[in-house]
């Protein structure tokens, strides 16, 4: 049995219009820092350069953004943080 890749598109699928603007404004603010690449999975989508720097996941009315950082980012927007690898 074969499993179809997913595309980002399929990601936006019975989604609000502004979770689809706010992911646009995520890619335009991650090209400020140089090239990446929208790698879809089957639950998110990674952005990538060597390595995923960021996922995205898309709810029916917002996104769940996961940033890759080398330390906490301090903001009162960031609603939890943890260490998922070593």
């Amino acid at each position: 049995m074969s499993v179809a890749t997913p595309t980002v598109s399929q990601h936006f699928v019975r989604k609000s219009d502004g979770v689809k603007a706010t992911y646009e404004r995520i890619l335009k603010v991650a090209s400020t820092f140089g090239e990446f690449s929208e790698d879809p999975k089957k639950t998110s989508i990674h952005l990538s350069r060597r390595t995923a720097f960021a996922g995205v996941a898309t709810c029916k009315e917002a996104l769940l953004l996961t940033v890759k950082a080398p330390q906490d980012i301090q903001s009162s927007r960031v609603r939890k943080h943890e260490q998922v690898s070593a």
